[in-house]
């Protein structure tokens, strides 16, 4: 009889416990990520970055309207979701960020021409969720002047 009361009376206040928020359980599942960024530290990150000059592309006009982010569980996955092949191989999840808005810049000349001058409505980027490093980027630029062959 004693041994019933106390197994209820522990049972009552684990269920207090885990109600009044003083313990927690913590479920881990395999699907669990983990992450040392935030999404307000990638969106920052990448907001920086879709101002910034690149290697090949000289930036002239940068203006953000919109900036979204998404935590993949790896890069091969947000690398589909951006319709590209896989790029840089990362263990671990990475967070799309998708920076909206115009941006024009200078791009690389071909052999004995003029560079050219293009422009973009997005600029999207894959964070490393684990260490923050930017592993990649992509932009889909649409010629707009100053192509063609020097004359």
């Amino acid at each position: 009889m004693k041994r019933r009361m106390i197994l209820g009376l522990l049972a009552v206040v684990a269920f207090l416990a885990i109600g009044c928020g003083v313990v927690r359980p913590t479920v881990v599942t395999p699907s669990a990520t983990v992450t040392s960024i935030t999404r307000d530290a990638a969106i920052a990150k990448a907001r920086l970055a879709a101002q910034q000059s690149a290697p090949e592309l000289e930036m002239l006009d940068a203006r953000i309207d919109s900036v979204q982010a998404e935590l993949f569980p790896t890069a091969a996955l947000a690398w589909r979701e951006l319709g590209q092949d896989e790029g840089a191989a990362v263990d671990g999840a990475v967070w799309l960020v998708r920076v909206r808005g115009y941006f024009r810049y200078e791009g690389m000349a071909m052999p004995g021409g003029r560079p050219a001058i293009e422009e973009t409505d997005e600029r999207d980027f894959l964070i490393s969720a684990r260490s923050g490093d930017i592993l990649g980027s992509s932009h889909r630029g649409r010629p707009t002047a100053r192509i063609g062959v020097l004359a």
